[in-house]
C-alpha cells in the first residue's frame, strides 16, 4: 500500500518547495514549471481522495512500532486527515487557485526579468552619463551663514 492520496497533497509539495527554491536560484522563470508540476499532481491526488467517498478520512500513528518505534512512543495517539462536503470545495479553490498562479507565474516572470534587466541597464546608462557630466570643484567654498 502506498501513502494515502490526500496526505500526497498536503506532504509533496511541502517537501519539494526547498528543490523548487533551488531551481529557482539556477533556472530562473523555467523553475515555475516545476512548482506548476508539483501542484498540478497535488490538485489531481486531492480531487481523487475527494472523489474515493465523502467523507474520506486518513489515519496515520505518530510513531509506528514496524518502524522502529516503541511500545511507548506508539502509545502517543494517532492523527488523521478528513475532508468531508464541507471542506471539498475550499480545498479544492485553494488548490486551483495555486495551481493557476504557478502556470501564470512563467509568461509573469520572464516579462518582469525582461523589465529589470531593462531597468538596471538604464539605470547603469544614466549614471555613467551623470558621472561624466559632474567635474571635481577644487577649492569650492561651503557656504556659510556667519
Amino acid at each position: 500500500m502506498g501513502i494515502a492520496p490526500l496526505f500526497q497533497a498536503i506532504i509533496i509539495p511541502i517537501i519539494l518547495s526547498p528543490a523548487a527554491y533551488f531551481l529557482g536560484k539556477r533556472y530562473g522563470a523555467k523553475s515555475a514549471w516545476f512548482s506548476f508540476a508539483v501542484l498540478l499532481y497535488s490538485t489531481i491526488m486531492l480531487l481523487y481522495s475527494a472523489q474515493i467517498s465523502n467523507p474520506y478520512s486518513e489515519s496515520y500513528t505518530w510513531f509506528p512500532q514496524s518502524l522502529g518505534g516503541s511500545a511507548l512512543l506508539s502509545s502517543i495517539g494517532n492523527f488523521g486527515l478528513l475532508i468531508d462536503g464541507i471542506s471539498i470545495p475550499f480545498a479544492v479553490t485553494i488548490y486551483i487557485i495555486c495551481t493557476a498562479v504557478a502556470l501564470y507565474s512563467v509568461p509573469y516572470m520572464k516579462h518582469r526579468i525582461f523589465e529589470l534587466e531593462g531597468i538596471v541597464a538604464e539605470h547603469s546608462l544614466v549614471t555613467e552619463v551623470g558621472e561624466q557630466a559632474e567635474e571635481p570643484k577644487e577649492n569650492s567654498k561651503t557656504n556659510s551663514r556667519f
